[in-house]
């Protein structure tokens, strides 16, 4: 469909950006700059999710039941205070470098109002704003970090935490400003009523999204134990490229998630999301091969020698990428009809296989053995969540087909 193309484009350009900033910090950074920088994404990505207790994972279903005007102080007062106490916590934690602890707050409590903002327009589907923002905030990191270059010839990780910073306070005043003039539903629920939606479903999407982040990232915390910073700072770049390539899924997700939630018509919901995982695994799937075919040497022109074994990692992850790609848009159908216990357990599951597989694997066997714990752990989140839409509709092999229509359809729609 139109809409998916061009959130596919979007998500492209953005993704283009990323890594062109990903190349920038391993070209001026080194693998252990690019480790510190690993870290303190880590726990900004921690205290978003924390933030997201109440907020952005069920914004877009529980805007089908109240409207925004209700959620967003709720949404905007816990962020702050979520961020704050996460932080906190993971000072004590010694989780990330306590230098850093100022940065770390400020990009977690802007980002997390931003992305608290970007779901409220998404449940207006207004894909096309998402989209926008989303690409702005990187393009205005981009251009700090290229003036930081260009005009003082220094980078540093403070540099790019500002850059950070600045971008995402720039693109969240821009999203208040498109959010005020978004029409909104007329139900008149109490407060109380709100509050008690907003925890259950806030506390099933909060369990979900921290196994998840868990499951992708409780590897960077062995590595850098065992290993160190230079190690993790190659690692975190096969992992970028691998979440790149997620943009297919993601992309499809992103039109999926709103559409299922205010349908009715549950049929055409399992059809489209039979419809959308196939394609999205084949898709994902080619680019993937694609990635495996590019020889060694133009990892290591692109980001430098330090990073030579990013390709062998990459191959461990391919089989994890493309079950990620099925299981991206399924846990968004349950998602949406608001089962989002299943969304949790699937994460769950993979989070228990990569505990016990990380602390065997990778002291032996380094970012190798991340790069194999992955894959098997999303191989089997996926492997739960494909169960369960099973359930719901008798999947069979010829499922694997996209008929020509449905293919014309995804294009010209």
């Amino acid at each position: 469909m139109r809409t998916i193309i061009q959130t596919f484009f979007s998500k492209f350009l953005g993704a283009a950006i990323s890594f062109i900033l990903v190349i920038a910090t391993t070209q001026y950074l080194g693998s252990e700059g690019r480790g510190v920088i690993s870290l303190l994404l880590l726990a900004i990505s921690i205290n978003i999710l924390v933030a997201g207790f109440i907020g952005s994972g069920s914004i877009v279903f529980l805007t089908t039941l109240f409207p925004i005007k209700k959620i967003a102080p709720i949404t905007t007062i816990w962020a702050i205070l979520a961020c704050l106490l996460s932080t906190v916590a993971q000072y004590y934690l010694t989780t990330f470098p306590s230098t850093y602890f100022g940065y770390v707050l400020t990009i977690s409590i802007v980002s997390s109002l931003f992305v608290n903002n970007t779901s409220f327009l998404q449940a207006q589907h207004k894909i096309k704003w998402v989209n926008s923002l989303q690409i702005l905030q990187i393009a205005f990191t981009a251009i700090g970090i290229l003036i930081t270059i260009i005009f003082f010839n220094h980078f540093t990780i403070d540099g790019y935490l500002l850059c950070i910073c600045i971008s995402y306070f720039s693109t969240y005043i821009i999203s208040l400003g498109l959010l005020y003039n978004t029409t909104t539903n007329n139900h008149t629920d109490s407060a109380i009523s709100i509050y008690k939606k907003l925890l259950y479903h806030g506390s099933l999407v909060f369990t979900a999204n921290l196994a998840q982040l868990l499951n992708y990232r409780f590897s960077f915390y062995l590595i850098e134990n065992y290993w160190g910073l230079s190690q993790l700072g190659i690692y975190s770049v096969a992992i970028t490229i691998a979440e790149s390539i997620w943009m297919i899924s993601k992309s499809i997700s992103t039109y999926q998630y709103p559409k299922i939630a205010h349908s009715t018509n549950e049929q055409a919901n399992i059809s489209m999301t039979i419809t959308y995982s196939v394609i999205s695994f084949w898709i994902t799937l080619l680019v993937v091969v694609i990635g495996l075919l590019l020889p060694k040497s133009i990892y290591t022109v692109v980001f430098g020698a330090e990073f030579s074994p990013i390709k062998p990692v990459i191959s461990l992850l391919a089989f994890g990428i493309c079950a990620l790609a099925v299981s991206n848009i399924i846990v968004h159908y349950f998602s949406a009809k608001g089962k989002h216990n299943i969304s949790a357990f699937s994460s769950l599951i993979g989070l228990c296989v990569t505990i016990p597989l990380g602390f065997y694997l990778i002291p032996k066997y380094g970012i190798m053995g991340a790069g194999i714990t992955a894959s098997i752990a999303y191989t089997c989140s996926a492997s739960y969540l494909i169960y369960e839409f099973g359930k719901i509709q008798r999947l069979k092999i010829s499922d694997l087909k996209i008929s020509y229509i449905a293919w014309k359809n995804l294009f010209v729609q």
